[in-house]
């Protein structure tokens, strides 16, 4: 903005000051509503969902029991409040973009696989 201006309009003199930030608080005022309303309208990717958001934003719409399933199973990033589950939008998009990764359990399961077909193999 300060390049479309003139250079009178850009030099505010000192009698001016005290209406010049009247103004200036104002449209700050203003844009901040305006900020705040947007907010309300379209509420950031942060949001928080429950396992029925999460059903309707998921891509591919898992059963209920799915969802269950994976929080058991530690495959999905979730949190628990008063005993209800919630997700939070921009960790679930976070998951989606990596792609599945075997939690704890899974790991060690294929550990013991692995070592114990060694055991067999070598023997």
């Amino acid at each position: 903005m300060l390049n479309n201006m003139s250079q009178e309009e850009e030099i505010i003199p000192f009698e001016k000051i005290p209406s010049f930030l009247v103004k200036l608080r104002n449209d700050i005022k203003e844009l901040k509503e305006m900020v705040e309303k947007q907010f309300r309208l379209h509420p950031p990717e942060d949001e928080w969902m429950d396992v029925n958001g999460l059903q309707a934003f998921h891509p591919n719409h898992p059963a209920k029991k799915t969802i269950y399933d994976w929080v058991t199973d530690g495959r999905i990033p979730y949190h628990k409040h008063s005993h209800r589950l919630r997700f939070r939008r921009s960790e679930i998009m976070d998951w989606l973009d990596e792609g599945y990764h075997p939690n704890e359990a899974e790991r060690r399961e294929k550990a013991i696989t692995e070592v114990n077909k060694k055991r067999i193999n070598g023997r």
